[in-house]
């Protein structure tokens, strides 16, 4: 019986999905290129250049196209994005292969594709 606790008790600490584990260190390398990332009819652009500057575009809510543009690093598996205005935002990041990157997981979870 103490047996079985002791199963139990060291499965709970163990990680059996890759979702609870960290994603591994990426390089700007990676990043660099233009991606796609597709919603209903929508698509937001990025295209991140070799001297770590990036530009992006959407559909805003009322219709009109916008444009960011920024700089961008990468820290381990973070991409970290700096607007034009000084606005940070931090991504973890996973390259499931050469043309696919993901943003974030579960439902947050954003799926870019190398154009």
């Amino acid at each position: 019986m103490l047996c079985i606790i002791m199963i139990v008790t060291a499965a709970a600490g163990c990680s059996f999905g890759g979702s609870d584990e960290p994603a591994p260190d990426i390089t700007a390398e990676q990043v660099i290129g233009a991606w796609e990332y597709q919603y209903g009819t929508s698509v937001e652009s990025y295209v991140f250049n070799s001297n770590m500057t990036y530009s992006r575009s959407y559909l805003g809510a009322t219709g009109e196209n916008v444009y960011v543009r920024g700089t961008f690093e990468v820290s381990g598996n973070k991409l970290i994005l700096t607007n034009d205005v000084k606005e940070k935002s931090e991504h973890e990041v996973r390259f499931p292969d050469e043309n696919t990157m993901k943003w974030g997981s579960g439902a947050a979870e954003k799926t870019f594709k190398k154009k």
